[in-house]
């Protein structure tokens, strides 16, 4: 019985399809997370190396799909060209009343990762991996509210904050990355990235 269950883990990955964040830009978010803790909301930051833009959460699949899921990326993404994007403003799902996920936002740019994000989905669907229900709406997650601790002086930081413009970068490359997860936090192993193409 307890190698079966082995093996089961064994078989088993986390996937996701991402973009990074150019290194400049992390460290504004950073120097943001920074003035948060400030505050001492209790908030779990995201890991100043880990922030990413997600284009499609695929979540637990069969390792073996791992090389079709490439394949299918690739055959997907081999026309898509790249572009630039603008990180502008601050926000929190599902709204301020009641924040859960502290976000950055993206302005120029959010055409082009809407297309790429239901383009992916809609290929992987393909394959048998489900397809979002909900609307994809571009964003790094920095932070995630914990609990409603201090939730007011929270609620004004954000609203303070919310007009900050960290800059922009061109996006050259999608990435399909596995996240372990360790006792110190999620790791993110790079699977395999496809290059877009120039203009």
């Amino acid at each position: 019985m307890k190698t079966k269950k082995l093996d089961s883990i064994i078989k088993k990955m986390r996937v996701f399809v991402a973009i990074d964040i150019d290194d400049e830009i992390k460290n504004k978010i950073f120097e943001i997370q920074q003035e948060f803790k400030k505050i001492n909301c209790n908030i779990k930051y995201v890991e100043k190396q880990n922030l990413h833009i997600t284009l499609k959460f695929i979540g637990e699949v069969d390792i073996t799909k791992k090389e079709i899921i490439k394949e299918t990326l690739s055959r997907s993404l081999i026309e898509e060209k790249k572009f630039s994007i603008n990180i502008n403003s601050l926000g929190c799902f599902p709204n301020l009343s009641g924040p859960r996920i502290l976000w950055v936002g993206i302005e120029e740019g959010k055409k082009e990762l809407v297309f790429l994000s239901e383009k992916i989905d809609n290929e992987l669907s393909r394959i048998n991996i489900k397809k979002e229900t909900k609307k994809f709406d571009p964003h790094i997650t920095i932070g995630r509210i914990k609990s409603n601790y201090k939730i007011s002086v929270l609620k004004e930081k954000i609203k303070e904050l919310s007009i900050k413009n960290f800059g922009s970068f061109e996006v050259g490359s999608i990435v399909l990355y596995e996240s372990i997860l360790k006792s110190t936090g999620p790791y993110y192993n790079r699977l395999e990235t496809f290059i877009l193409q120039e203009n």
